[in-house]
């Protein structure tokens, strides 16, 4: 064609077609020219393909670039290894290097931008020195313009991110008006509520955020729901999870938790861990039943963990201290507010505390006082110790004082009887007794003399 290769003087293994092809090259190799001005600036790059009207028209210096259709890459003039394939795809790229883009318009207006792959129709359109972004899909990371590190699987996903960084859509319409970082967004239509909140991991149609500002929010199909900042998570109902909890569990059916035998517990079990054994007679509690990890296995029903070996600061308690404390506590029957007509006993935690205070737990976040009953069950053992001590004092009192009354009915020859009497009565009865006796005696003296 007219003026092609025009300039060449000891380049070699060039192809130019095309009016102006190749036209200022001067020592440039193993360069292919196809079409009006293609490659036209070009003067010592090398290894540059372009097929297309104006397609590497400004190149100079650049080589290993690759141009296929009418102004593709029509701005590069030093930068190369890039590939465009597609009428103005990477059009204004100038200086940016490693970039591929396949379809009009892509990376249509990327400057010095690197490392970035475009493929569709205005795919990464915007972008101009944002650097290693993967957008596949028409319109994927279109608005893009200096964020980097995105990646784009889909139709319009994250085609409003401008700045963001290390996002991550794949779906149609996934992360749609997204511009924050960190974002995760999997499936259809997901993520399209999120604006400017940043970290957050959505996955499932249409699987979003609670407002478009929320951080650190994961939606896995609508079911299970977490707070990444906080690593809390909740299964089941809608929202975040409480600020309160580590694990939630929403619905109104029922728990299951893992089942086995003693030989299939956990090798190297950790505190807390949760289990129903199925050994029967060598389960924890000797049946069927739950049971925990706490340095051992522990039953969680009738047993609980009370090995000395997991025990410090051992005091023994005083059955009359406590007792004394006991007999403070008042009972009462009463209903749950949010299950009436079931009669239940207790104490009431806000008047326990005020004696026990180190049986009752107050939780900072809501202050529902609740009750360690089965700690109770120590004083109560000692209470019955002391109550037993004092009665059999009683009874060796009162056995004295009957042997002392019978003695008296004996010297008097009278009778008395000993049911109904209350210990009071039994000291007014002594008390007639010996004066009784004084006089028996006063009389005898009498008589002798």
């Amino acid at each position: 064609g007219a003026e092609t290769l025009f300039s060449n003087t000891t380049g070699f293994e060039n192809t130019a077609v095309g009016t102006s092809a190749l036209l200022i090259n001067s020592t440039g190799t193993h360069n292919t020219a196809l079409g009006t001005s293609a490659l036209q600036a070009n003067s010592t790059g090398g290894s540059n393909t372009a097929l297309g009207a104006d397609a590497l028209i400004s190149n100079s210096t650049g080589g290993s670039n690759t141009a296929v259709g009418r102004l593709a890459l029509r701005g590069n003039t030093t930068a190369s290894n890039n590939t465009a394939v597609g009428n103005t795809s990477l059009h204004t790229n100038s200086t940016g290097f490693n970039n591929t883009a396949l379809g009009a318009s892509a990376l249509f207006t990327n400057s010095t931008g690197f490392n970035n792959t475009a493929l569709g129709t205005f795919a990464l359109f915007t972008n101009s020195t944002g650097g290693s972004n993967t957008a596949l899909g028409t319109s994927a990371l279109t608005s893009n313009t200096t964020g980097g590190e995105n990646t784009a699987l889909g139709t319009s996903a994250l085609a409003s991110n401008t700045t963001g960084f290390g996002n991550t859509a794949v779906g149609t319409n996934s992360l749609l008006s997204a511009t924050g970082s960190g974002n995760t967004a999997l499936g259809n239509s997901t993520g399209n509520i999120l604006t400017t909140g940043l970290n957050n991991t959505l996955i499932g149609i249409g699987a979003d955020v609670p407002t478009a500002a929320t951080s650190n929010h994961l939606n896995i199909g609508g079911t299970i729901f977490g707070d990444l900042a906080n690593d809390r998570v909740r299964i089941g109902g809608t929202g975040v999870p409480s600020a309160f909890s580590d694990l939630e569990l929403a619905g109104t059916l029922a728990l299951k938790v893992s089942s086995g035998t003693v030989a299939e517990r956990p090798a190297t079990p950790a505190a807390g861990m949760i289990r129903y054994c199925t050994s029967g007679a060598t389960c924890a509690g000797g049946a069927n039943g739950f049971e925990v990890y706490k340095a051992a296995w522990t039953d969680m029903g009738a047993a609980a963990s009370s090995d000395i070996r997991l025990k410090t600061n051992i005091e023994k308690l005083d059955g009359k201290a406590v007792l004394d404390q006991l007999q403070k506590v008042q009972t009462y029957s009463f209903e749950y507010k949010d299950a009436l007509g079931a009669q239940h006993y207790g104490v009431m935690a806000q008047e326990f505390e005020k004696i026990f205070p180190e049986l009752v737990y107050s939780p900072p976040h809501d202050g529902m006082k609740s009750v360690r009953y089965l700690e109770l069950t120590a004083l109560l053992i000692e209470s019955t110790k002391e109550l037993k001590a004092e009665n059999e004092t009683l009874k060796a009192e009162l056995k004295d004082i009957s042997a002392q009354v019978a003695l008296l009915n004996k010297a008097t020859g009278a009778s008395v009887k000993k049911a109904g009497f209350a210990i009071e009565n039994w000291m007014m009865l002594l008390g007639l007794s010996i004066l009784a006796a004084g006089c028996f005696f006063m009389g005898r003296r009498t008589i002798r003399n």
